[in-house]
């Protein structure tokens, strides 16, 4: 009776005779603080699912190929950057030396 047996995949997570499909974790829906960097995490987390959503690899790869842009973070970095409701370590880093002056 396979159907007790919690080790087989339901024909739905199942393509071409019983390999597994693979189906990638979205990235949770970050909680910002009302104001601009709110807004900006909104507008970055709907366009996200509009585009599928990729997968970290796939966007880190695509930001990687763009040889117009200064550097290439990996999925890690992409995840934090996405999914936290805060800004960077970097750019909070970046912002409080902006506000000292020079």
């Amino acid at each position: 009776m396979n159907w007790l047996r919690d080790d087989v995949a339901m024909s739905g997570d199942q393509e071409d005779r019983g390999r597994a499909v693979r189906r990638p974790r979205v990235v949770r829906r970050p909680v910002a603080a009302p104001g601009p960097l709110g807004e900006l995490k909104e507008l970055l987390y709907r366009l996200y699912l509009e585009a599928g959503p990729p997968t970290l690899e796939h966007i880190a790869a695509l930001i990687a190929a763009d040889d117009s842009l200064p550097g290439a973070p990996e999925k890690d970095t992409i995840a934090r950057c996405q999914g936290s409701a805060d800004l960077p370590a970097n750019q909070v880093d970046v912002a409080d030396r902006d506000r000292a002056g020079p």
